[in-house]
């Protein structure tokens, strides 16, 4: 399904178009995981007749599937999308007479409307999609991960790895710290 509106029709201040979009299409690399949306999921998005611009609205809980960042496995979350813009009317790309294009539309402006006033939401929702995934995926808030040594998946089994890790260079504080210890224990 397209994720385009034709805004031909929106002709009267105040006038508006409200179309459920279909999202599943859209696919994502985070941090070297894709990340894909559950099939069927939708986006509900209106476009407002504003006079000299486009309101654009955008609202759903998409629902995605990509990696847990600490134990590897699939991870299912629920976000949560709500997003406004304005886009300029004169963004359509007409051109004057001179043949200078006057109207030309914001580099930053996304969504993109083209000379026929067809607006791709398609990277406008990507964008949406990418700012409201958190910065940790965790596939439950009890994940364990994986052990630093060995690999295991602490969430199955545990093992017996040291995991504690000292640096070399501080080893002599460490030494301090034991005789600190070991002086106040004596008084």
């Amino acid at each position: 399904m397209t994720m385009k509106m034709h805004l031909g029709s929106l002709d009267e201040l105040g006038d508006h178009i409200c179309r459920e979009i279909s999202i599943d299409s859209i696919q994502f690399v985070r941090r070297n995981s894709q990340v894909t949306l559950d099939e069927g999921t939708t986006l509900s998005i209106e476009v407002f007749h504003g006079g000299d611009h486009w309101a654009v609205t955008g609202k759903g809980t998409p629902r995605i599937t990509t990696v847990c960042d600490r134990c590897l496995k699939p991870a299912h979350l629920e976000l949560s999308i709500d997003f406004s813009v304005e886009v300029p009317r004169n963004s359509s790309g007409k051109r004057d007479d001179t043949g200078d294009d006057q109207q030309k539309q914001d580099p930053g402006t996304i969504p993109e409307v083209d000379y026929e006033h067809i607006m791709d939401l398609k990277p406008r929702i990507r964008e949406e999609l990418i700012l409201a995934v958190p910065v940790k995926v965790l596939c439950s808030d009890e994940c364990q991960g994986l052990c630093p040594v060995c690999g295991q998946d602490l969430n199955v089994a545990e093992c017996d790895c040291d995991t504690e890790f000292v640096d070399p260079r501080l080893n002599s504080l460490a030494e301090l710290k034991k005789e600190m210890l070991s002086d106040s224990e004596k008084q």
